[in-house]
């Protein structure tokens, strides 16, 4: 006598076409748009409270905070979260078939990106060098500076996080389109 316990689902299943390169493109926007979402909120929380915060100091406030800051944000978490983002945008954009969505993230990511290694990091290593009690003459309009570029790559970062939202959302609307057509 068979019994319900008999009948495995799984037994005649085979892989559809395409179910690797779906799943993966799925995991790699989820993950793009998570990890943008991850740098958009760490560069933000720089430009609001943290620079105005340390902007209304003075420099012998203001530059060992920073070059505190500068040491602590060289960590294995934080080079993850600042290198995911070009992986994971690649990778959607490899996995899906949106590709001018993750082309835009990815460049606008990218553009974030080299601000930080054009101008926030050599602003930073120059600060490392920095005594408190005897700062540069243009001390002020050196953070300034970093000021700037940290606004720039923030609004950059959000912009890319938005539009991986929509790669994400577009992703999944056609994945679930796709397991329509066949009958899933």
């Amino acid at each position: 006598m068979k019994t319900a316990l008999d009948d495995d689902p799984f037994d005649e299943v085979e892989p559809r076409p395409g179910a690797f390169r779906r799943l993966t493109g799925q995991a790699a926007a989820f993950l793009a748009a998570g990890s943008l979402g991850i740098m958009a909120g760490f560069f933000f929380a720089f430009s609001n409270p943290t620079m105005p915060g340390l902007a209304a100091v003075d420099a012998v406030v203001f530059i060992p905070a920073m070059q505190e800051i500068n040491l602590a944000v060289r960590n294995g978490v934080f080079f993850l979260a600042f290198f995911g983002p070009l992986l994971f945008c690649g990778l959607a954009l490899v996995f899906t078939k949106q590709n001018l969505i993750w082309i835009i993230a990815l460049g606008l990511y990218g553009a974030a990106f080299g601000i930080t290694i054009e101008v926030n990091v050599p602003i930073n290593e120059a600060m490392a060098l920095w005594s408190p009690s005897s700062p540069p003459a243009n001390w002020a309009e050196t953070r300034d500076t970093w000021i700037q570029a940290n606004h720039l790559r923030a609004t950059l970062s959000f912009l890319a996080f938005l539009i991986a939202l929509v790669g994400v959302h577009v992703n999944g609307v056609s994945a679930g389109r796709a397991d329509a057509s066949r009958g899933a």
